[in-house]
C-alpha cells in the first residue's frame, strides 16, 4: 500500500507540472520586467564559476507601492510559471513581485543546488531591491526547492558568520524590511536526497570538509528572527511531513502552521484548494 501511495504522488508531482508549462504571462494585468543580475554572494562563498547570471522578473503595480513578494518556484519549474499559479495572491494585496528562476532553471546560468546557494542568490536579490526600489515590506514564499531556499535564508546572517567558510558580514532579514517567510513543502537539509558525495560530485560549492554544516537548513532557522508559515500535505510522500515538524521545531521566530488533509506535494499547483490557500496567506499576511 505504502509503495502505491508513493508512486501516485510522483505522478501528481509530475502533472503539476504539465498543469502550469506554458501558461506563462498571462494572468497578471502587467508586462514584467526583465532583470539579470550576478551571484556574488555565491562566488564569494563557493568560488568563480558559482557566480553566474541570475534572470528574473518584476511585475509591478501600476499605483506607487513599498510592499515586495518574492515568489521562488519548485524544482523543474521556473519564476514565470509560479507567478501565474499564486501570484496573484500577493498583487490583488497590492505587492510588487519578483519572481527569479533559480540557478539552473529557466534562464538563470547554472546548477541547481537544493537550497543553500540559491538561498545565497536571493540574498542578493534582495540588495537588489533595496538598490533599485523604496521597500518597506518584504514577502518571501518559497515552494518545495523554493521553500527550502527560504530556510536557508531564514537566519542566513548568522547562519554564514558561524559556518566555516567566512564571506563578510550580512545583514538579517529584518534589516532588509522582510517582514514575513511562507515555506510549502520544503525539506530541511539536503541529505534526504542523496549522499554527500553526490552533492559534492554535481558541484554546487560544498566539500568534504563543509558539507555537513551548509547542508542542512536547521541552525539558519535557529536564528530566524522574522515570523514563518508552514504549508505541507499530509499527504505528501514525496518531500514528508516529518520536515515540517522539524522546520517548526527549529525555527526560533513566531510560526504558524497549515496541515493540509488529503493533499500531496505543492498541491496547489495542480488547482486544489486555491482558494482556502489564498485567504489562509492573507490572514497569515495581516
Amino acid at each position: 500500500m505504502e509503495q502505491g501511495r508513493k508512486k501516485m504522488n510522483r505522478e501528481e508531482f509530475v502533472r503539476a507540472i504539465k498543469y502550469v508549462k506554458g501558461k506563462t504571462d498571462k494572468v497578471l494585468p502587467v508586462t514584467p520586467q526583465q532583470v539579470w543580475i550576478r551571484a556574488e554572494l555565491a562566488e564569494k562563498f563557493a568560488g568563480e564559476k558559482y557566480g553566474v547570471r541570475l534572470w528574473g522578473r518584476i511585475y509591478k503595480q501600476k499605483e506607487p507601492s513599498g510592499k515586495w513578494a518574492i515568489i521562488l518556484h519548485p524544482n523543474q519549474l521556473d519564476g514565470s510559471i509560479i507567478t501565474n499559479n499564486i501570484g496573484y495572491i500577493y498583487y490583488e494585496l497590492g505587492y510588487h513581485i519578483l519572481a527569479p528562476d533559480l540557478r539552473g532553471f529557466g534562464k538563470s546560468e547554472g546548477r541547481v543546488a537544493m537550497g543553500f546557494l540559491e538561498s545565497l542568490d536571493v540574498y542578493d536579490w534582495l540588495k537588489k531591491l533595496h538598490a533599485d526600489y523604496k521597500v518597506e515590506q518584504v514577502i518571501v514564499h518559497g515552494l518545495s526547492l523554493g521553500g527550502a531556499t527560504v530556510n536557508y535564508l531564514s537566519g542566513l546572517d548568522t547562519f554564514m558568520e558561524n559556518g566555516p567558510l567566512k564571506v563578510g558580514k550580512l545583514q538579517a532579514l529584518p534589516e532588509l524590511h522582510v517582514t514575513r517567510l511562507i515555506v510549502d513543502s520544503s525539506y530541511v537539509g539536503m541529505k534526504q536526497f542523496a549522499c554527500k558525495s553526490f552533492f559534492i560530485w554535481s558541484g554546487i560549492g560544498l566539500t568534504k570538509d563543509n558539507f555537513d554544516y551548509y547542508g542542512d537548513a536547521s541552525e539558519s532557522l535557529r536564528h530566524s528572527k522574522t515570523p514563518m508559515m508552514i504549508i505541507h500535505g499530509k499527504k505528501d510522500y514525496f518531500v514528508k511531513m516529518k520536515n515540517a515538524d522539524r522546520i517548526e521545531e527549529c525555527v526560533n521566530a513566531d510560526c504558524r502552521r497549515w496541515n493540509v488533509e488529503g493533499e500531496g506535494h505543492v498541491f496547489v499547483l495542480l488547482g486544489r484548494k486555491t482558494g482556502e490557500y489564498r485567504d489562509r496567506i492573507r490572514e497569515f499576511l495581516e
